[in-house]
């Protein structure tokens, strides 16, 4: 990306939760190369800065142990890392093949979730939609996932899922 930053305006996301594999620890970084100032003019800048300002700081020992683990993490970690992630999205797509009514469109290149397709044709108009799916698997089966379909009551359908049954899974669709 170095190439393109002395051109174009570049942002580079990064956190532990993801890169280092912790999930719950909310720390990250985001780095802005922008030769032209287009990000500052668009008010890119200002709008995360604001947004950094209503959230909390990360706890004490967070912010304590990051020099240790970006100072000391070796190079193969990763490697590793990416390995277990490939060998997870095979075995989870592989065992997708085995859902008659559920299919796996994009394997996942670099994410811990996986997004399926529903085929509602499958299932008897026993489902009406993907967010019925959801809220039939929650409470049968004990396990949430997250509809791909957008709802403006969102919040409330996964809080109410998950207070009301136990969890075992989140994974996006």
């Amino acid at each position: 990306m170095a190439v393109f930053g002395t051109i174009v305006p570049v942002l580079t996301l990064g956190s532990i939760s993801k890169r280092w594999i912790v999930p719950g620890w909310r720390i990250g970084w985001l780095v802005t190369s922008d030769p032209s100032g287009i990000l500052h003019k668009s008010g890119l800048v200002d709008s995360v800065k604001r947004v950094l300002d209503l959230c909390p700081d990360p706890a004490t020992f967070l912010q304590g142990a990051l020099p240790q683990i970006l100072g000391t993490t070796e190079e193969d970690f990763f490697s590793k890392i990416k390995n277990t992630l490939r060998r997870d999205a095979d075995i989870c797509c592989e065992l997708i093949k085995g859902i008659p009514c559920i299919t796996c469109p994009h394997k996942p290149e670099g994410a811990m979730s996986v997004m399926v397709k529903l085929n509602l044709s499958l299932l008897d108009d026993i489902i009406k939609d993907d967010l019925d799916f959801c809220c039939k698997l929650a409470k049968e089966e004990s396990v949430i996932v997250l509809p791909g379909k957008q709802s403006n009551d969102f919040q409330s359908i996964v809080s109410k899922a998950m207070t009301s049954y136990s969890l075992a899974l989140v994974v996006m669709f």
